[in-house]
C-alpha cells in the first residue's frame, strides 16, 4: 500500500544553465519549497541507466558507476539532492534524469551534459543545462529494471554485512561457550581436589583417633 505524502514540491535547477570544470562534476538539483528530502527516496539515471539509489538513508551506487558518484547527503536536510560525479570523461555526457519520491508523489527533473576535455591538460568541461525531455514506456520500463538492479544490489549487501555479523556473534559464542566449558571442567577438578582432601582428612583424622585409642588402652 502506497504511503501519502504529506509534501507538495516540485525540482529545480538552480542555474538556466552552467559551465563547471575539473573531474568532480554536480549536477545540481533542488526541491521547492526548500523541504527535507532526508526520508525521500532518490533515483538518478543517465539515459535508461540508474547512476545511484538513495533509499531508506542509504545510497546505494549504479553498476558501473562505483566509487563515483555520491550525494551531497548533508544536504539533504535542505532539500538538495544534487548529484556529484567524480573521474568525468566524454563518455558521461548525456542525459540526467533525478527522480525523487515521496509517498505517492514522484517528481522529476532532467539535464542536459555536453562534455569537452582538454586533451594537454586532460581537463573536462562541462555544459549542463535543464531540458525538456520525454521517456517513451520502453526508456522507463528499462529504467525501473536498472533501479530495481541497483535496489537488489544494496539489499544483497545488507543481507551479506547481517550475515557476517551474524557468523561473528555465533564464533564469539562459540568462543564463550568453550571458554565457559573449559571453567566448568576446572572447578570440577577444584572440587574433586577438595572432595579428595577432605576424604584424606578424614581418613587421617580416623588413623589418628585410632592411634590415640590404642595408646590409652596400651597405657
Amino acid at each position: 500500500m502506497a504511503t501519502v505524502s504529506n509534501h507538495e514540491f516540485k525540482l529545480l535547477c538552480p542555474h538556466t544553465a552552467q559551465r563547471q570544470s575539473g573531474s568532480v562534476v554536480t549536477f545540481s538539483c533542488h526541491l521547492s519549497p526548500e523541504i527535507s528530502a532526508v526520508d525521500m527516496e532518490i533515483r538518478w539515471f543517465k539515459e535508461t541507466r540508474c547512476v545511484c539509489v538513495y533509499k531508506n538513508r542509504h545510497v546505494t551506487e549504479g553498476r558501473g558507476y562505483e566509487g563515483r558518484v555520491s550525494l551531497l547527503t548533508q544536504e539533504l536536510e535542505r532539500g538538495n539532492v544534487s548529484l556529484q560525479l567524480r573521474d568525468c570523461t566524454e563518455s558521461d555526457l548525456g542525459h540526467y534524469l533525478c527522480q525523487v519520491t515521496d509517498g505517492d508523489r514522484t517528481e522529476e527533473l532532467v539535464l542536459g551534459v555536453l562534455m569537452n576535455v582538454d586533451t594537454d591538460s586532460s581537463q573536462v568541461s562541462a555544459y549542463i543545462s535543464q531540458i525538456d525531455r520525454k521517456w517513451t514506456e520502453e526508456e522507463k520500463m528499462k529504467m525501473e529494471e536498472s533501479a530495481l538492479l541497483t535496489e537488489y544490489k544494496s539489499e544483497n549487501e545488507r543481507l551479506k554485512e547481517k550475515s557476517s555479523k551474524l557468523e561473528k556473534t555465533e564464533e564469539e559464542l562459540r568462543t564463550t561457550s568453550k571458554s565457559l566449558a573449559d571453567k566448568d571442567q576446572q572447578l570440577n577438578e577444584c572440587k574433586k581436589q577438595i572432595e579428595d582432601r577432605d576424604t584424606e582428612l578424614r581418613n587421617r583424622e580416623r588413623t589418628m583417633g585410632r592411634n590415640t585409642h590404642y595408646s590409652k588402652i596400651q597405657i
